[in-house]
């Protein structure tokens, strides 16, 4: 079973990202925001998840779909790559930590430049101010991570 991938064990939001999103205890969006989730193919063809809380479902779209095309990547239909992915509860310690996570039923491995423009899509995404999770199935090597 393909674990956990590389990218998510290295992009965690630190409190500085979090404090810009609205969330409450049960994480539920704030007033007049909703959930939305797009999904999509990045470079090579690996399948990416990205969940949003927005006030503007047309502008997150937007900027979503803008940031997939610029690094090679392209959105897909609703269920065109969720069905690859599992929610799951992730603990870690030390320091303890608990969370709901996707993981990949499969994984990608890409090297090259398709893994470069894959880093590239996935900090993309991470960047836009709405978006609050983004899960892909790719596997990176270590030394095209060291570059970044």
């Amino acid at each position: 079973m393909p674990g956990h991938s590389k990218w998510a064990n290295i992009q965690r939001r630190e409190g500085a990202q979090a404090a810009l999103r609205c969330r409450r205890a049960a994480d539920a969006p704030c007033e007049g925001r909703e959930r939305v989730h797009y999904e999509g193919y990045g470079p090579g063809g690996a399948a990416v998840v990205v969940e949003c809380v927005t006030s503007d479902r047309t502008r997150m779209g937007a900027e979503v779909r803008r940031a997939f095309a610029q690094h090679g990547g392209r959105l897909g239909a609703d269920g065109s790559v969720s069905y690859l992915f599992n929610t799951v509860g992730l603990l870690t310690y030390p320091p303890a930590t608990a969370e709901v996570t996707r993981r990949a039923a499969t994984s990608l491995e890409l090297s090259g430049e398709e893994a470069e423009s894959m880093v590239q899509l996935l900090e993309a995404l991470e960047r836009l101010e709405d978006v609050r999770d983004v899960y892909s199935n790719v596997e990176i090597s270590d030394e095209v991570l060291a570059r970044f």
